[in-house]
């Protein structure tokens, strides 16, 4: 089964309107640096729009956390608690609302 991460709508806000602050620039750039304000709009767009598409899988022997193009698994066996937490330092999850796994012999993940 997969669910999808849970993103609070202030950070959803905020997220998009880091990439949308671009667009009035187009229309007072000059010609010949409009390359430039382009490329860091494609950049922020390629490092931003994946985070909204981050989902954990309960696989048969797993969970596996997918991020990116990266995967973090972890086996049933290995952990050692579940718990829900609203820690905001503890990680840089997009919600308030989180799950702390604790693995046996490893430190926390969120």
């Amino acid at each position: 089964m997969k669910y999808k991460t849970k993103t609070d709508l202030w950070i959803r806000i905020l997220l998009w309107a880091l990439i949308l602050m671009f667009v009035p620039m187009f229309f007072f750039v000059e010609a010949d640096e409009l390359y430039i304000l382009a490329i860091s709009t494609i950049l922020m767009v390629i490092i931003i729009v994946p985070l909204f598409s981050a989902y954990y899988e309960l696989a048969d022997e797993d969970v596996v956390i997918h991020i990116y193009g990266f995967k973090k698994r972890i086996k049933y066996d290995n952990i050692k608690s579940i718990r829900k937490c609203q820690n905001w330092l503890s990680s840089s999850a997009m919600s308030k609302d989180r799950i702390e796994i604790i693995e046996h012999h490893k430190k926390k993940i969120m």
